[in-house]
């Protein structure tokens, strides 16, 4: 198609479906809107409240849409998922070390609830010892581990995701199997 009748298509279409110039702007990223507006001239395209009288938008599926890729989207609202992504961006390795040790501490104790007996209690110096396997040896190993493993393999596609599961399984998993049981079998005596 031509520049001049796609142009005259999303013409077309903003009109019939009462877009506003904030909604097209957030399409082509304009700098001069505000982030607020861009944000609230999103949610509206989105949830559909910016098309005349709530009503269902008739374009389908397979047409082009006039909000931004997926790429763009960044979480709007304040809360723990907003945070927590956010220190991923700041501080990766150590959000990725506190996750896994709180991850095997919940782990750990998850299992030694499940097996305790009625009169026993929990051994917490087994739990502390879990977590500083997490914070210590797994969180930084995986960063490592999966940083590089995107680097060798970039493509995200499926015969490539069945050889970064692969590598894995063949070479990773073996490693921290043996540093593991080596790991708790030095802290033990």
């Amino acid at each position: 198609m031509a520049a001049s009748s796609v142009l005259q298509q999303l013409r077309r279409r903003s009109t019939e479906l009462s877009v506003s110039r904030a909604d097209l702007a957030v399409f082509f990223d304009a700098p001069s809107l505000a982030n607020s507006q861009r944000r609230r001239a999103y949610a509206t395209s989105r949830n559909g409240a910016g098309i005349r009288g709530g009503a269902k938008s008739s374009i389908p599926s397979f047409e082009p849409s006039l909000s931004p890729p997926v790429s763009h989207r960044r979480p709007t609202e304040n809360g723990f998922l907003a945070w927590y992504l956010g220190s991923l961006e700041a501080r990766p390795i150590v959000t990725k070390c506190v996750t896994s040790s709180l991850i095997y501490a919940a782990a750990d104790l998850t299992s030694q609830m499940i097996t305790l007996p009625p009169s026993g209690s929990l051994d917490l110096i087994r739990t502390l010892r879990m977590t500083a396997y997490g914070l210590i040896i797994l969180g930084p190993s995986q960063h490592m581990w999966f940083n590089s493993l995107s680097r060798v393999l970039p493509k995200r596609d499926a015969v490539t995701t069945l050889k970064k599961i692969f590598m894995g399984q063949v070479i990773y998993g073996p490693c921290m199997t043996t540093v593991f049981f080596s790991y708790n079998a030095g802290l033990q005596d």
